[in-house]
């Protein structure tokens, strides 16, 4: 007989991600014998192909482009091929595709919704005005026609099951969180505090004003800024590049970086810094980057009133800011406490494990698993 295929597939995503590659596939591989197929951007990570876990990494392309209109038929004919037991979809361009395999094969399919797109494209300035409106309905009503279709959703944030009304209770909730702690060290080879800010690295998610926050800070306090993540648009990585120096320091790159180049900057920051712009479209998400600081113990720095302060408060060490009058006295006593490596704080509310548990019981309860 055969063996079970089960793939997650993704068009932008990069075919190691975090969330669908390290949490969601691994967790699910203790539990199945079936093979394990994930779809996704090429990755600048070594794979790690298994007997069961197989990578299936698309063509390099630009975000705009023609080449993204030909990757969902590429990944359709190799899903023809496998004809999986489950499929797992993060991309709504891969909806289609994922609807055809339960026509022809009775596959299970279920929509890991990592973003509200339709919020994302209203609200951010990616593109211009008429056409992001456009692009946003098109792709809301893309979601409501093919919801009922769908066996279940996963939802990355809370707030979606307030946000995303049409698909009624046919969800788990599945945060971000951390994939385990990184043991942070001292590195006596840099005596000024360090700041981190990692991950995604765009105008929505707060690199002016990281930048302006640290040019004003470095007035009077001696410290570093280390920027590690993934930079997509040219413009801003540019602009970065031109900024390093002594305050400033770039581990940036226009594709994903591997995951385990985060964790290493963890390790060595003594503070990490949040301050998303925020607007309609993320004012009641968690950063990815809130739960990899607080399971670590890595104090955060973030903006006073901010959706993830409760969190900060309860279960990690963070300095409030306000973006238009810095305490400069509090900046530099909270930094130099950072420094101390014995006063870390972390939580296992932080950590990844409580959610595999509910993603478990999600399949379980799916018949998927027994």
């Amino acid at each position: 007989m055969p063996k079970e295929n089960i793939a997650f597939v993704s068009l932008l995503k990069p075919v190691d991600d975090i969330r669908s590659y390290h949490k969601l596939a691994l967790s699910l591989s203790k539990h199945t014998e079936a093979d394990i197929h994930l779809f996704g951007y090429p990755t600048q990570s070594k794979l790690k192909p298994t007997d069961r876990i197989h990578f299936h990494p698309s063509k390099p392309f630009p975000r705009i482009s023609f080449q993204r209109l030909i990757v969902p038929y590429s990944i359709f004919k190799r899903l023809l091929q496998l004809k999986p037991k489950i499929v797992v979809v993060n991309s709504p361009e891969l909806l289609w595709v994922t609807i055809y395999c339960k026509i022809l094969f009775g596959t299970k399919i279920i929509y890991d919704i990592q973003e509200n797109y339709f919020k994302n494209l209203w609200f951010q300035n990616v593109y211009p005005p008429l056409i992001k409106h456009v692009l946003a309905l098109t792709l809301r009503l893309k979601e409501v026609l093919t919801a009922p279709v769908f066996d279940h959703f996963l939802f990355a944030e809370k707030c979606y099951s307030s946000e995303l009304k049409f698909i009624n209770n046919r969800y788990t909730v599945l945060e971000n969180k951390a994939l385990s702690a990184v043991k942070r060290i001292r590195n006596e080879n840099h005596p000024r505090p360090q700041i981190l800010f990692s991950g995604t690295i765009t105008e929505n998610t707060g690199i002016y004003e990281a930048l302006s926050l640290v040019n004003e800070l470095s007035r009077h306090i001696n410290l570093t800024l280390r920027i590690v993540g993934h930079c997509p648009e040219a413009k801003i990585y540019r602009w970065l590049k031109e900024q390093e120096g002594e305050t400033l320091s770039l581990h940036i790159d226009q594709r994903p970086i591997p995951y385990s180049e985060i964790e290493e900057a963890i390790k060595h920051a003594d503070a990490g810094l949040v301050c998303y712009r925020t607007n309609p479209s993320n004012q009641h998400c968690m950063p990815t980057k809130v739960f990899e600081y607080a399971a670590s113990g890595l104090p955060i720095m973030y903006e006073e009133g901010s959706h993830w302060q409760s969190f900060i408060k309860k279960y990690t060490k963070g300095l409030p800011f306000d973006f238009n009058q810095i305490d400069q006295k509090k900046a530099e006593d909270f930094l130099h406490a950072s420094m101390d490596r014995s006063q870390e704080l972390s939580t296992l509310k932080a950590l990844w494990e409580e959610e595999e548990i509910k993603w478990i019981d999600c399949l379980k309860k799916l018949k998927i698993l027994d």
